[in-house]
């Protein structure tokens, strides 16, 4: 009777409202869906304009650890040369000292040579004639010149090292400084590598996935709209 038909009627449409709403349910879910993949496509676009410019920061920290390794072997060259510089100053200021010694022994002769009046030579005992005076005295004075001309030509390589040691001194400070900055760069190089790969990851997940996925969709809920 019209009962049973009013019944039917109902059935159907409380079953047409079950899947409008099933389907009205499956288009939330795919609306929540595509706006998760729309965030994470303009996450995707961030980190793929970030990617260029870790790349250049990483470029700079190699270029800058060039830099501190190349200024640390230059120190360490300087080091060595400084060693050098100080080994060469001790060892002629020890000369000038015995140079000084044999010097004031050479005058002391000279001294005797021209005190002497007669007799015998002071310094070698033979007969002392003028001509034997003349002669050692010559040689004396030629000694005591080629010492004095020695002893001048140290005393300028000694102020010449002196003042190489101290630029050499400061540059060697420096070193401390360039291996801090070693390792800043190092530590600043890693730090980028680590990014790079981590975007890398990111992209090709991107890639394989979501990429792929968010046409389907914008293309699948644009014909629903329809």
């Amino acid at each position: 009777g019209l009962g049973d038909v009013y019944k039917r009627q109902e059935e159907a449409w409380h079953q047409a409202r079950a899947t409008l709403q099933t389907l009205e349910g499956e288009r939330q879910v795919q609306q929540q869906e595509l706006q998760r993949l729309q965030s994470q496509a303009a996450r995707i676009n961030q980190v793929s304009q970030e990617q260029a410019a870790v790349q250049q920061n990483l470029e700079q920290a190699a270029r800058a650890l060039q830099d501190a390794q190349q200024s640390l072997e230059d120190v360490q060259q300087k080091h060595v040369r400084l060693m050098q510089a100080m080994a060469e100053r001790d060892n002629l200021q020890a000369t000038q000292k015995a140079l000084r010694v044999s010097m004031d022994e050479l005058a002391e002769r000279r001294q005797r040579l021209q005190a002497e009046t007669g007799g015998d030579c002071p310094l070698c005992g033979q007969e002392l004639t003028e001509s034997h005076r003349a002669q050692v005295l010559s040689q004396v004075e030629a000694q005591g010149k080629e010492q004095a001309d020695q002893f001048r030509t140290h005393r300028q390589t000694l102020a010449d090292l002196a003042a190489e040691i101290e630029i050499l001194e400061k540059a060697v400070k420096e070193r401390d400084r360039w291996q801090r900055e070693l390792q800043s760069q190092q530590q600043r190089q890693a730090t980028a590598q680590a990014r790079l790969e981590e975007i890398a990851r990111a992209l090709a997940e991107w890639q394989e996935a979501g990429a792929q996925r968010l046409p389907v969709l914008q293309e699948q809920l644009q014909d629903d709209a329809a």
